[in-house]
């Protein structure tokens, strides 16, 4: 059984990489990306669970993209 620390230090790892990061944005999935989003921001408001809660319609695909992308370059 791994461990959550365990567990939690790989995906640390993946989403760290630039070539998963790069997958994620060239797959445009919107659930990859949003999950990193998610990730990298815990404060963010990225689910659709968080943007109703706002009043806000789902994030759609190109600006989870181009939210991811800004990010990257911060």
């Amino acid at each position: 059984m791994i461990n959550r620390n365990t567990l939690d230090r790989n995906i640390d790892a993946l989403y760290l990489s630039e070539d998963f990061q790069r997958a994620i944005l060239e797959a445009a999935d919107r659930d990859a990306i949003i999950a990193w989003l998610c990730w990298n921001d815990r404060n963010g408001c990225y689910t659709d669970e968080d943007c109703e809660a706002q009043g806000w319609k789902p994030m759609p695909v190109d600006l989870a993209q181009a939210i991811m992308r800004r990010q990257l370059e911060g």
